[in-house]
């Protein structure tokens, strides 16, 4: 009875096993049928090279959907799922600036706050996932900072993710050390203890590693 116990126990032991793993590769595969059905192409491995003309179709729908031309509350719907094709595949320089073209309107103020946050959240996947290939678009982002009214934790983890968490920052070296003093000034104000420590954090970094770059009129 024992032995016919134990074996009964191993049996149920591997079929338990057997059916955790066809739930993690059912709930994967569903994921990947999801991307496939909404996109109409198949997924390939994280930040790859797929073929040119598949891959054209794949940035032609991202961009049909996330354009200034689609009403604002569809087109921050759809930014999750457009800063997941970002991350997952390597994009040429000129799509990518196509990109930026067709989003960098989220910071108008004539669109609810949400919309900024969407494109702060675009900016930081391009910043982490093609860096490389960014130049334009990291000289044209400077203008969100410079025009910027209020400090949040947003904007503070964009900036640092776009200058490597502080430790490299041009193309912004010579006006950096005006927002510094612009954003310094405004933690009296601030009441998000999360935002005073990054920001404080980040503008450590910024004059630690790059004092040597910046302007000597603006050191001070």
């Amino acid at each position: 009875n024992k032995r016919k116990n134990l074996q009964y126990t191993m049996s149920n032991s591997s079929t338990s096993n057997s059916t955790n793993s066809d739930s993690k590769r059912n709930s994967s595969s569903s994921v990947v049928a999801s991307l496939r059905s909404i996109f109409s192409r198949d997924v390939t491995s994280p930040n790859s090279r797929s073929s040119g003309r598949s891959l054209d179709k794949l940035l032609s729908e991202c961009l049909q959907k996330i354009g200034k031309d689609v009403p604002i509350e569809k087109r921050l719907s759809f930014v999750a799922e457009f800063c997941e094709i970002l991350a997952h595949y390597r994009i040429d320089r000129m799509y990518l600036e196509h990109i930026w073209s067709r989003v960098k309107d989220l910071f108008d103020p004539q669109y609810p706050p949400e919309a900024k946050a969407a494109g702060l959240r675009i900016i930081r996947t391009l910043a982490r996932y093609h860096t490389e290939r960014i130049e334009i678009i990291k000289a044209e982002c400077w203008q969100v900072f410079i025009a910027e009214p209020d400090i949040d934790v947003d904007i503070v983890r964009t900036f640092s993710v776009l200058t490597g968490n502080g430790r490299n920052i041009p193309p912004y070296e010579y006006e950096v050390g005006r927002v510094i003093e612009t954003w310094l000034g405004k933690l009296i104000d601030q009441q998000n203890p999360t935002v005073k420590a990054e920001l404080l954090a980040l503008m450590s970094n910024i004059i630690k590693f790059n004092f040597s770059v910046i302007p000597e009129n603006q050191r001070t």
